[in-house]
């Protein structure tokens, strides 16, 4: 009985340990990301709205979700400043 548990544990760390570095959890992980900045941003400009601050008065700021989000930086860039 303890045998057939202790196959069953391997077995699952086994799987745990392929599937997280499968491109499926990649993929999942990438979703996720994207799903809780994307709420997480407009969040934040909405409190930047109520508190007046307003795109017409700051046109180049980071109420531009499209300019921000093309100004992240690579992870290939930042691997490079940190070197």
């Amino acid at each position: 009985s303890q045998k057939v548990e202790g196959r069953g544990e391997t077995s699952w760390r086994f799987d745990k340990e392929k599937f997280l570095k499968s491109s499926e959890f990649e993929t999942l992980c990438s979703e996720k990301t994207s799903f809780f900045f994307e709420h997480r941003f407009n969040g934040c400009l909405d409190q930047f709205r109520a508190n007046g601050y307003s795109e017409k008065e700051h046109p180049n700021s980071l109420l531009d979700v499209m300019r921000a989000l093309k100004d992240i930086p690579e992870e290939a860039e930042v691997a490079e400043g940190y070197t």
